[in-house]
């Protein structure tokens, strides 16, 4: 655990500036929402309590990112999620470790989306059948634990979620759980890489908005 260098940082907060200084541009998606506005960073303690309190260590991008830049606000999709918090109807909420685990090992090293056993639309036709396929299907598929090691960076919006691994052998990737759509848990990839890190995904976000600002 350590402080990244803060130059990357400091620039991510001198860019956020100057869009916000521009305004709001309905062409950047989600921007109407977060505004281009960032909460106040984590003092070191905070940060130091959420990870004792989960027995996790944060990755070292992510962490410095909270103690330099903000926690939570200006970022992909509507922004980026306060430390342990997520989305649901529309409200920001707590996450509880009846959703939230991420001591335990990421389970993914692959794109995974098993439907084995999802009832389709021919099923409709008798409602008994797809009522029985969907309660044997819905708990497998939904179960949080197939993001377990991970906790929550922000939404796309109806449900689809970007995760960040914290433990196990994905330990600071970043990927999507977009399971709401049926389609799984992946990484995100970016220019050819199988793979990226918080910053890269976080910079990526920021050189478009520039770019469309």
């Amino acid at each position: 655990m350590g402080m990244q260098n803060p130059a990357p940082y400091r620039q991510i907060m001198a860019d956020i500036s100057q869009l916000a200084s521009v305004g709001i541009h309905s062409s950047l998606f989600g921007a109407q929402y977060h505004g281009f506005r960032m909460n106040p960073p984590l003092k070191e303690n905070e940060v130091s309590d959420f990870e004792t309190r989960w027995s996790i260590s944060l990755p070292d991008e992510f962490r410095s990112f909270l103690l330099l830049v903000g926690n939570g606000g200006a970022g992909p999709g509507y922004g980026l999620y306060p430390l342990g918090q997520s989305m649901h109807l529309r409200e920001l909420i707590d996450c509880d470790s009846n959703t939230l685990k991420p001591e335990d090992p990421f389970p993914h090293t692959q794109p995974w989306n098993d439907l084995t056993g999802k009832p389709y639309p021919n099923n409709v036709s008798d409602l008994g059948l797809y009522d029985e396929q969907a309660a044997a299907f819905l708990p497998r598929y939904f179960d949080p634990k197939w993001s377990y090691g991970a906790i929550p960076l922000s939404t796309r919006g109806c449900g689809l979620e970007v995760i960040l691994v914290v433990t196990g052998v994905e330990r600071g990737t970043v990927w999507h759980d977009d399971r709401a759509a049926y389609d799984g848990i992946y990484p995100v990839t970016q220019a050819g890489r199988e793979r990226i890190g918080f910053l890269d995904w976080y910079r990526a976000w920021l050189d478009e908005a520039l770019v469309k600002q």
